[in-house]
């Protein structure tokens, strides 16, 4: 696996138009996030900013700082395995 994730346990009471609102930002962004295991209730006291409460897992997915520098050492080639710097190439001779 080249990613590793991170689940948070999240609760939120707001309106329904405000959860809308935090799920298009989760769209957006430029991480890999996934909701999991969603419940929605209505509260039975209601507000016009608390109207619901949701509770979901959220999975944001990430490169670890290891296994990123381990990437990008096998991406850069080894000079000393592939015998040495690159000879340098022949100049042109001037005619006589």
């Amino acid at each position: 696996d080249n990613y590793s994730g991170k689940k948070i346990e999240v609760s939120v009471v707001s309106s329904f138009a405000g959860l809308r609102a935090f799920f298009e930002q989760l769209a957006h962004y430029q991480r890999i996030v996934s909701v999991t295991n969603f419940e929605l209730k209505q509260l039975d006291k209601q507000s016009p900013s608390r109207t619901v409460d949701a509770r979901f897992d959220l999975t944001a997915y990430y490169v670890s700082a290891e296994r990123l520098q381990s990437q990008q050492a096998q991406a850069t080639p080894n000079k000393a395995a592939s015998g040495g710097p690159a000879p340098v190439p022949a100049v042109p001779q001037p005619a006589k």
